[in-house]
C-alpha cells in the first residue's frame, strides 16, 4: 500500500514523495526527517591547478614586486602601424572623393555649367 501525506492546510492526501500538495500548494511536511547536507567529491584536485596564495597590494610596492613573472617577449608592430598608415590613407581618399563628387553634384544642379572653370 503507498503511503500518504495528509495536508495540514486542506486535509487532502497526498503521496509520501510530494513536497507541495496537489490541492491547494500548500508546502508538505516531510516525513523523512532532516536531509544531510554532505559535500559530494567529483575529482581529485590537482595541486597544479590551485592558485598561489595573493599578496596584498601595499601603497608603494612596486607591480612587479607583487607578481613575479619572467622575461616579456617584445613582438614588432611595424607590419600593424604600416597596415593602419595605408588604411587611413585610402579611407581618407574615398571620403575627399565622395565629398567631391557630391559636391560637384550640388554645382551641377544649381545650375553651374563651368564646373571646372574655362579650358
Amino acid at each position: 500500500m503507498q503511503q500518504t501525506v495528509v495536508c495540514p492546510n486542506c486535509g487532502s492526501q497526498n503521496s509520501a514523495g510530494q513536497q507541495f500538495c496537489v490541492s491547494c500548494g500548500a508546502h508538505l511536511p516531510n516525513q523523512q526527517g532532516p536531509a544531510s547536507h554532505t559535500p559530494i567529491v567529483t575529482g581529485v584536485i590537482n595541486p597544479a591547478q590551485v592558485a598561489p596564495p595573493v599578496q596584498p597590494i601595499v601603497p608603494g610596492m612596486g607591480l612587479m614586486s607583487v607578481v613575479q613573472q619572467g622575461p616579456v617577449e617584445v613582438k614588432p608592430t611595424w607590419g600593424l602601424a604600416w597596415g593602419l598608415f595605408w588604411r587611413m590613407i585610402i579611407i581618407n581618399l574615398l571620403l575627399g572623393g565622395t565629398l567631391f563628387l557630391a559636391y560637384m553634384i550640388v554645382r551641377l544642379a544649381l545650375g553651374y555649367n563651368d564646373v571646372f572653370g574655362p579650358w
